[in-house]
C-alpha cells in the first residue's frame, strides 16, 4: 500500500512537473512565435523600403543615363562646331596671309612708283615726250610700252 501510494505520488509529481514543463515550453513557443511575427513584419517593412529605394534609384539611373546621352549628343555637336570653326580659322589665316602678301606687294609697287614719279619729276621735261602718259601707264601696271610721239 505504501508503495502504491508512493507510486501515485510519484505519478502526480511527475504529472505536475510534466505539466509545468509543458506550460513552460508552450510559453517559450508563444514568445518565439510572437518574436518571429515581429521579425517578419520588420522584414516586410524593410523590403518595402528597399523596394521603394530601388525604384527611386532605378528612376534616377534612367534620368542620369538620359542626361548622359544628351550630354554626349551636345558634346558631339560642340566638337563638330569646333572643327568647323577651326577650318574657318585656317581659311581666315590663309586669307590674311594672302592679304598681307598682296599689301606688301602693293606697298613695294607704290614705293617703286613713287620713286619713278620723283625721278620723272626731277628730269627736265621735253616737249615731245609724254612723261605723264608713261607714269600713268606704270601706275596702272599695264606693262605695255607706250610709244612716244616725236
Amino acid at each position: 500500500e505504501q508503495l502504491e501510494q508512493q507510486l501515485q505520488e510519484a505519478r502526480a509529481s511527475s504529472q505536475a512537473s510534466g505539466d509545468a514543463r509543458v506550460a513552460e515550453l508552450q510559453s517559450q513557443l508563444d514568445a518565439s512565435r510572437a518574436r518571429s511575427q515581429q521579425l517578419d513584419e520588420q522584414l516586410r517593412e524593410q523590403q518595402e523600403e528597399w523596394g521603394a529605394t530601388f525604384r527611386k534609384d532605378k528612376e534616377r539611373i534612367a534620368e542620369l543615363d538620359q542626361a548622359l546621352s544628351q550630354s554626349g549628343t551636345a558634346l558631339g555637336d560642340a566638337e563638330l562646331r569646333v572643327a568647323q570653326q577651326q577650318e574657318q580659322v585656317v581659311k581666315l589665316k590663309e586669307a590674311l596671309t594672302q592679304s598681307r602678301t598682296a599689301l606688301s606687294e602693293a606697298e613695294q609697287r607704290a614705293t617703286r612708283l613713287q620713286a619713278r614719279v620723283a625721278e620723272l619729276e626731277s628730269q627736265p621735261q621735253e616737249p615731245e615726250s609724254s612723261s605723264a602718259t608713261v607714269v600713268v601707264a606704270q601706275l596702272h601696271g599695264s606693262g605695255h610700252q607706250l610709244r612716244q610721239s616725236q
